[in-house]
C-alpha cells in the first residue's frame, strides 16, 4: 500500500483539529450550538432505542461531545505541528477533568 501523499495527510489532521475545536470546550459558543443540541439528540436517541433515561444518556453524550473535541483537536495538532503524543495525553485528561467538574455542577 503507498503511503499517501503529505498534501492529504495534512488536509486530515487539519479536518480533525476543526472538528476537535467545533466540538471542544475551548470555543465560548460550542455548548449552545453544537454540544448540548447533539447531546440532546443522542440522549433521546438512547433513550427510545435502549431505554437508558434520558438525563443520564444526555450528560453521558456532552462529557463524550466534548472528549472527543479535545482528543481529535489534539491529534490534529500533534500531525500538524509535530506535537508530542504526550501532550495529547494531557489534554485528555484536562477534558476529562473539565466534562466531570460540569457534570458536578449539574
Amino acid at each position: 500500500m503507498a503511503a499517501l501523499p503529505v498534501a492529504v495527510k495534512k488536509g486530515a489532521y487539519a479536518t480533525a483539529a476543526l472538528i476537535g475545536y467545533i466540538l471542544s470546550p475551548f470555543s465560548w459558543w460550542n455548548d449552545a450550538v453544537v454540544n448540548i443540541p447533539l447531546s440532546l439528540a443522542i440522549g433521546a436517541a438512547a433513550n427510545k432505542l435502549l431505554g437508558v433515561p434520558l438525563d443520564a444518556a444526555t450528560a453521558i453524550a456532552y462529557t463524550a461531545t466534548n472528549i472527543a473535541g479535545v482528543a481529535l483537536m489534539a491529534l490534529g495538532g500533534s500531525g500538524l505541528l509535530g506535537m508530542p503524543r504526550k501532550r495529547i495525553a494531557l489534554a485528555m485528561l484536562a477534558s476529562i477533568i473539565y466534562s466531570l467538574a460540569v457534570l458536578a455542577i449539574l
